[in-house]
């Protein structure tokens, strides 16, 4: 009966240092992803295009809800949000189709975040934000 005491116990041993060792990485992983690995050149805002299309270099500013269409190249984008406002603030990325990509930002009250993202490919995303508040969100 003590040996099988024993092999429970190393057992249960082995488990908990393997879930502590997944959850170490796991941590060094995410806070990893959001330093920018890389840097990529950067296009510059397109003078031609409307005001609400723009290439690499991001430059928005606006009160309330609003909905923004942006160019952006494959890979990654730093994205720095700065919000005013006395309530909550919600900035999510998506696709061409309009589907949810990425959360860049959920948050109460005024801050000032960055977040980096990967594009996975070249094209036309959209910015969307919903708050009460003015903001601005800036990337290159």
């Amino acid at each position: 009966m003590f040996k099988k005491l024993d092999f429970r116990y190393k057992y249960l041993l082995s488990v908990f240092f393997l879930i502590v060792m997944i959850g170490s990485l796991g941590y060094l992983l995410h806070r990893n992803h959001s330093k920018k690995i890389y840097s990529m050149s950067r296009s510059k805002i397109d003078s031609t295009s409307s005001p609400n299309k723009v290439s690499q270099r991001i430059s928005l500013s606006a009160e309330g809800t609003n909905k923004r269409t942006i160019d952006l190249t494959q890979g990654l984008v730093d994205f720095s949000v700065s919000y005013s406002g006395n309530s909550n603030i919600s900035v999510n990325m998506l696709n061409g189709n309009g589907e949810p990509f990425a959360k860049v930002l959920e948050h109460y009250g005024p801050c000032i975040r960055k977040r980096t993202i990967f594009v996975p490919e070249s094209g036309q995303y959209i910015l969307d934000v919903k708050c009460d508040g003015k903001w601005a969100i800036s990337g290159d």
